[in-house]
């Protein structure tokens, strides 16, 4: 719901393509590397104060003041930004970056200086409040937590009024209230990331309109990588292992099984499915099929064996292959996957222990303290693959998997300063890379479901499904009530 409150200068409209949003145009210097943002007129935070370039001056004074991941890959090529005037924002980075305004513009929000201005980096993670300042279509009014949150459109919005005009999220305790409530009418719509499991059961309503786009969010399995940490089997660094595994999982079963048909297919690269700015079409690039002999071929001649007929290999230096497996219980279809992983990973003598964990907790693990060795994930579909330094390169500020390669952050660099085709080369590169190095497996993308009482709503077809499906920016200020 965030989309809805706060704002990027450009947003995602029909199927995602890049559209603006809080302002009017950009213009790219010719050396790629200095931006100037012209901000529509009107813009007003909803405590009435005006949104200025000068407000975007002291946004970028505060965030490359601190470290918090997110930003960092931002923040850190900043070189000097300034206000010529009240809608004139001018920024220039260090070197030129192909992806700032995919990236960038998106999804970096600029915060309310008059909220924000005074704030330590610990202040973000405990500043909480029912009534945040914001510049988005809708206000949050009203918080009942762990029950219900009241969103109002604002009159006043630079685009007009959005045409619901009071927005009501309820909370349930299960996904089986949540779709028997839609059912009975008792809520209008599941905005988006509902179970597959549930699809047919909705299918069947008269009055429900289903909606259904390609991957928002990718499911992965990610090995640990880094170095130096407790808590991770040595052997998962051998990349050995980790085309093994991947040999021994049946893609296409999470699909038809765990995700009930509502599934994508994609290689291990950069971006998964066709939303996204640059889809994987390298042709070198494959699913790996399911291959027992293969994978334990690989592993046998690597010398991880069997020695004492246990069923479980063990590394040369006698390290049983038994690896904990964290799994993201926030993410129905992880539960069902990791079973089916445990059970795969037996037939080439690898002993998984799956294990669930809240998704705060996982995530906690693999970007901060790194004591795991497998862990299942599901993550935003990226849209621009040179966000990525972000994720994978060496200096990364979320690094899920630790992995640093100085081959992959040279392709990484190199599709950041370019365009076109030349672009492309690079980002086919760095998708062969990271095929080849296996930092983590694309397991499958999870397709974006949702649906609505299309007797009183009709929300457009082709909403993007980042960041919110049917209650994204796009889709509720283009929405039909009826």
């Amino acid at each position: 719901l965030s989309e809805i409150l706060w704002e990027g200068v450009n947003g995602l409209g029909p199927n995602c393509t890049l559209i603006p949003r809080q302002v009017e145009s950009v213009d790219v210097s010719e050396d790629g590397k200095t931006f100037t943002f012209h901000l529509r007129p009107g813009i007003t935070w909803n405590d009435g104060e005006p949104f200025t370039a000068e407000d975007m001056v002291q946004h970028w004074d505060w965030i490359t003041t601190k470290t918090i991941g997110d930003w960092y890959w931002i923040t850190s090529k900043a070189e000097s930004w300034e206000a010529s005037d009240d809608l004139t924002f001018r920024l220039t980075l260090s070197q030129p970056d192909s992806s700032f305004l995919n990236g960038y513009t998106i999804w970096n929000w600029v915060l309310p200086p008059q909220i924000y201005g005074e704030f330590s980096e610990d202040d973000i993670w405990t500043y909480a409040t029912d009534h945040p300042v914001t510049t988005g279509p809708y206000e949050l009014t009203e918080w009942e937590r762990g029950s219900y949150m009241i969103f109002d459109a604002r009159p006043e919005y630079y685009l007009g009024k959005p045409p619901i005009d009071r927005i009501v999220v309820q909370f349930y305790a299960n996904e089986d209230a949540i779709v028997n409530a839609l059912l009975s009418g008792d809520i209008d719509v599941i905005a988006g990331d509902l179970s597959p499991q549930y699809y047919d059961a909705l299918a069947a309503a008269p009055n429900i309109e289903l909606y259904e786009q390609p991957p928002g969010r990718i499911l992965y399995l990610d090995f640990n990588l880094r170095e130096g940490v407790e808590g991770k089997h040595p052997a998962i660094d051998d990349p050995v292992v980790r085309e093994a595994i991947d040999y021994a999982i049946d893609k296409q079963q999470i699909v038809d099984v765990a995700l009930f048909g509502k599934g994508y297919l994609c290689p291990t690269a950069s971006t998964c499915g066709p939303l996204t700015e640059w889809p994987a079409i390298d042709p070198s690039l494959q699913v790996f099929p399911q291959d027992f002999e293969k994978a334990n071929a690989l592993l046998e001649e690597a010398g991880y064996k069997d020695t004492d007929g246990d069923g479980v290999r063990e590394s040369p230096d006698g390290q049983p292959l038994i690896f904990p497996l964290y799994f993201d219980v926030d993410t129905p279809p992880s539960q069902p996957i990791a079973q089916m992983l445990k059970e795969w990973t037996a037939e080439i003598g690898i002993q998984l222990e799956p294990e669930a964990m809240e998704g705060a907790t996982l995530i906690n693990r693999q970007v901060f303290t790194g004591e795991y060795s497998l862990a299942l994930r599901s993550w935003v579909n990226e849209y621009d693959p040179g966000v990525l330094g972000d994720l994978y390169s060496c200096d990364a500020g979320m690094p899920f998997t630790g992995y640093c390669s100085e081959e992959f952050d040279t392709a990484l660099h190199g599709a950041q300063m370019s365009y076109g085709e030349e672009r492309r080369e690079y980002i086919n590169e760095m998708d062969r890379i990271l095929q080849a190095d296996r930092p983590y497996i694309h397991l499958a993308g999870m397709m974006s479901l949702g649906g609505y009482d299309s007797t009183k709503l009709e929300f457009p077809a082709d909403a993007c499904p980042y960041y919110g499906g049917l209650l994204s920016w796009y889709s509720v200020i283009n929405a039909e009530v009826k």
